[in-house]
C-alpha cells in the first residue's frame, strides 16, 4: 500500500465553504456563517469526491507515516499542497507535469486535465479507471506517456511509435477483412 500511495496520490481539491453557526444563529435570529476550510479527496482513477477537515486529515496522515501507511514523501506532499492552497498557488505536481510534455495536444491535455491526470508518471501507469475517465484515446496516450519516460528525444518519439502502433493495427484489420473477401469469392469460383 505504502508504494502505491508513493506514486498514486489522491487528487486534491482545497476549498473554503461556509457553514451555520446554528447557536448564534438562534441567539441572533439570523444566519450565521462561518468559513470552514475543506480539502476534497479523489482516489486514483475514482470520480468520489471525500471531503475532509484540511488540519484532521493532516494529523490523521501523520500518524499513517508513523504506522508505516504512508510514505513521509506523499506526508510532505499533502503538507506541501496544503500551504501553497492558502498561499493562493497550484498544488505541486509530483514527478513530471502533464502540462510541460511535449507529446501532447492540446485537446489531449485538456482530456487529462479533466481526468485528473496531472502528471507524465501518473500517465503512464494509469489503471482502468483512469482510462476509463480519460475515455477515447486514452490507451494510446498511456503508451505515449511510457515511451516519452523512456527516450532522450521523448516526444518525438512517443509520437512516431504510437502512429505507426496505429497504423500497423489499421493494417491488419484491413488484411483481416480482404482476406474474408477473397476466402468469399474463392469459395463462389469453387461452386461454379
Amino acid at each position: 500500500m505504502q508504494q502505491d500511495n508513493e506514486n498514486r496520490p489522491p487528487r486534491l481539491r482545497f476549498e473554503l465553504v461556509s457553514t451555520e453557526n446554528r447557536l448564534e444563529s438562534i441567539e441572533k435570529g439570523h444566519y450565521v456563517g462561518i468559513d470552514e476550510e475543506i480539502v476534497y479527496l479523489t482516489p486514483h482513477g475514482s470520480k468520489d469526491e471525500i471531503p475532509k477537515s484540511p488540519k484532521t486529515w493532516l494529523e490523521q496522515s501523520a500518524v499513517y507515516v508513523q504506522d508505516g501507511r504512508l510514505s513521509m514523501d506523499m506526508f510532505r506532499f499533502f503538507q506541501d499542497s496544503y500551504k501553497r492552497w492558502k498561499e493562493g498557488l497550484e498544488a505541486p505536481v509530483l514527478g513530471t507535469d502533464i502540462k510541460l510534455a511535449g507529446f501532447l495536444k492540446p485537446t489531449e491535455l485538456k482530456q487529462l486535465m479533466s481526468a485528473g491526470i496531472r502528471s507524465v508518471e501518473e500517465l503512464s501507469s494509469a489503471s482502468e479507471e483512469s482510462m476509463n475517465l480519460i475515455g477515447m484515446g486514452g490507451r494510446a496516450l498511456k503508451e505515449k506517456a511510457k515511451i516519452w519516460l523512456g527516450k532522450d528525444d521523448k516526444g518525438k518519439y512517443a509520437e512516431q511509435i504510437v502512429s505507426l502502433q496505429q497504423a500497423v493495427e489499421e493494417l491488419k484489420e484491413a488484411m483481416k477483412s480482404k482476406d474474408e473477401i477473397i476466402s468469399a469469392q474463392a469459395k463462389k469460383l469453387k461452386e461454379k
